[in-house]
């Protein structure tokens, strides 16, 4: 804020004024940067872009009649890639979070937008804003030595075009009460866990649904042994993908029933049967039988089978162990501080994987009376179609009531391990949750409260303490990296920064034109066919798609939802802004899901995910998208008159219409 208040006053006699923009990573944490900008820069004029204003006024209008903008990166990409902007309008260029300026992020996106005019404009047509990134850790990539380490800051330095590396080197003890809390160090604390019922059944199970599996594809490189871990993760997407490819529907099946059953293992192994039960009861509820092929139904069967087994043993089953030794350590914070006079005031972060995770957490915590006396719980989590997915306003709100209070506990996955501006917290507790350097720092960052307590909690069967014990040796080792980088000689460490941007250069000019050849084809919107991943059904052509409001992937031919799919109400309609988000999109076929429904000025048009399709190529192999971005044909934008002559809500007939102003 003091360097931006400087930069400002410099520029506040020049007629365009300063032109700051400040990027974050994620959507929620705009509101909160604002409001800090707003309490410092009290002269000048502040707004921002985020998710739900991003398609009201167009950036370049903004920029023009504000002297800071808040956003998010993804917005200040696209308005650079449209051209709707130039990065040389911006004055002072500010990433919040800059560790993430590498590979295929957004903000090294953008700043591979400066290094072109950097490198491939004349000198003196060349104007650049400066640039400041700022972070709380850079990270050593998976460096585990100096060399390789100091190399990666050296790459992010080269990717931010950073004249130096810049720490704190006086005062260090003030910062660090005032921003860890006093909590220098970590705890780890592992049990002993053995495979309960649950796990032993489902195992097999999933040891059935393997073996059927390999009629269809080569098993030479076998199955991973540990069904819980990411490596068994990996396997089943790529054994998902290679079933799309192939366009086998039982394949498919096959792939998605072990990815639910995985996932209901690592529920399993964090909070209780009862709650891995529940998520694979609503998987199971959650399927159209009237779909089924003759694969569903034996599925089906093996799993109603499974279950039975499992509850008749359901009584006899111990608890967990992590969610005991969890019980003891809440407990124990909250003791602590009653007997240094701070009853009621304990507040704790509970980080865990995934939201299924918060879901049985929360459950767990209602049915235990010793924490239920003691602790008023929330989730915190990001946006999504999950039981307690959240919006930007919601996760706000849930921030304010624990910052007054009203709430003790969060139970968050990652989203709130970066940025976000959280208060005062006494306890930080990684439930089997293993993260890298990165993240390890910014956790303990969230401890604000004097003498607070950091703590991974995990198995002994899984690899999380090394996990943390190699964090913390990665620290160590990023300390003495950043601190080698800041010992170099201003020309040796130049030389290197210039080396590194002109091969990137290289590269970025290489895959433009790649990219270039690839949309000049001669590829045409009828040639291009969507088939559903699932039963490998043809869904639309190319030609069928149009662009809303620039980022919904809407079907306007209105026999497509009476001929291909089947819409259900989801569990919650979403609203962002003036566009409402209300059914699910099925294959009619096969029940996959393709989508929502998205209702814009009053007309509600098939919204699709291109993760729902295979995308097939005249004399071409399938493809597979992760993303709209990804795909290398551009989707033309909606006209008026073809929204008039596909909404049967607009059924006017001109013809009659006798205006008489006589």
């Amino acid at each position: 804020l003091s360097i931006c208040f400087s930069r400002c006053e410099d520029l506040r006699g020049e007629i365009r004024g300063p032109k700051v923009v400040f990027i974050v990573s994620t959507q929620n944490l705009v509101l909160q940067q604002r409001t800090r900008f707003e309490e410092y820069l009290t002269d000048y004029s502040i707004c921002d872009i985020s998710g739900s204003n991003s398609t009201e006024i167009p950036l370049d209008f903004l920029l023009k009649t504000h002297d800071v903008v808040i956003l998010t990166a993804q917005i200040l990409l696209n308005a650079l890639v449209k051209n709707n902007l130039e990065i040389s309008h911006i004055t002072l260029l500010i990433f919040d979070e800059c560790h993430h300026t590498n590979k295929d992020h957004a903000y090294n996106k953008i700043m591979q937008n400066y290094m072109a005019i950097k490198y491939l404009v004349a000198t003196e047509d060349r104007k650049l804003p400066q640039i400041l990134g700022l972070t709380a850790s850079l990270g050593v990539g998976k460096s585990t030595e100096s060399g390789k380490a100091k190399n990666h800051i050296l790459k992010i330095c080269a990717n931010m075009d950073a004249a130096c590396v810049s720490t704190v080197n006086e005062n260090t003890e003030e910062l660090e009460k005032n921003v860890t809390g006093g909590v220098p160090k970590r705890r780890m604390e592992q049990v002993d866990q053995v495979a309960n019922t649950f796990e032993k059944v489902i195992t097999q199970i999933m040891g059935k649904i393997e073996k059927a599996a390999e009629r269809y594809y080569d098993s030479s490189n076998g199955v991973p042994a540990d069904r819980v871990g990411q490596q068994y993760r990996q396997w089943v997407e790529g054994l998902y993908k290679d079933a799309i490819g192939r366009g086998n529907r039982d394949l498919v099946t096959y792939a998605q029933q072990l990815r639910r059953y995985h996932v209901s293992l690592i529920i399993n192994d964090t909070v209780r049967i009862k709650d891995a039960m529940k998520y694979l009861d609503e998987f199971f509820d959650s399927m159209d039988e009237t779909k089924f092929q003759e694969t569903d139904r034996k599925l089906r069967e093996l799993f109603q089978k499974a279950k039975k087994a499992i509850e008749s043993r359901l009584d006899k089953e111990p608890i967990n162990p992590k969610l005991q030794k969890l019980k003891d350590l809440i407990l124990k914070f909250h003791e602590e501080d009653k007997e240094k006079g701070r009853k009621g005031e304990t507040k704790g972060i509970l980080f865990t994987r995934t939201r299924d995770s918060t879901v049985g957490i929360l459950g767990w915590i209602s049915d235990t009376k010793e924490l239920k006396e003691i602790l008023k719980p929330k989730p915190l989590v990001g946006a999504g179609d999950g039981e307690v997915g959240m919006t930007q306003g919601e996760q706000e709100a849930i921030i304010e009531e624990f910052k007054k209070g009203e709430v003790n506990i969060l139970i968050a996955t990652t989203v709130a391990e970066e940025g976000l501006d959280i208060g005062d917290c006494n306890f930080v507790i990684r439930y089997n949750m293993a993260g890298n350097e990165i993240s390890s720092v910014q956790s303990r960052g969230r401890i604000r409260a004097d003498e607070g307590n950091y703590v991974y909690l995990g198995d002994k069967r899984s690899r999380g303490v090394h996990r943390e014990q190699l964090n913390q040796y990665r620290e160590i080792l990023m300390a003495s990296a950043v601190s080698d980088v800041q010992q170099m000689s201003r020309d040796e460490y130049k030389k290197k920064i210039e080396s590194i941007q002109k091969k990137d250069v290289q590269n970025i000019k290489m895959k433009s034109i790649l990219s270039a050849k690839k949309k000049r084809g001669d590829l045409q919107c009828d040639d291009v066919t969507f088939f559903c991943r699932r039963c490998n059904k043809m869904a639309c052509q190319l030609n069928q798609f149009r662009r809303l409001k620039d980022t919904f992937h809407v079907i306007l031919d209105k026999t497509f939802v009476d001929e291909k799919v089947q819409l259900k109400p989801r569990k919650r309609s979403k609203k962002i802004d003036d566009i409402l988000i209300e059914n699910k999109v099925h294959c009619k076929e096969c029940d996959e899901d393709w989508g929502t429904t998205v209702k814009i000025d009053g007309c509600t048009w098939p919204c699709l995910k291109i993760t729902a399709f295979a995308v097939e190529y005249p004399q071409s192999k399938r493809n597979m998208y992760k993303k709209w971005s990804e795909f290398p044909i551009e989707i033309p934008e909606a006209q008026l008159s073809e929204l008039l002559q596909n909404d049967e809500s607009l059924d006017l007939d001109l013809d009659d219409m006798n205006f008489d102003f006589e």
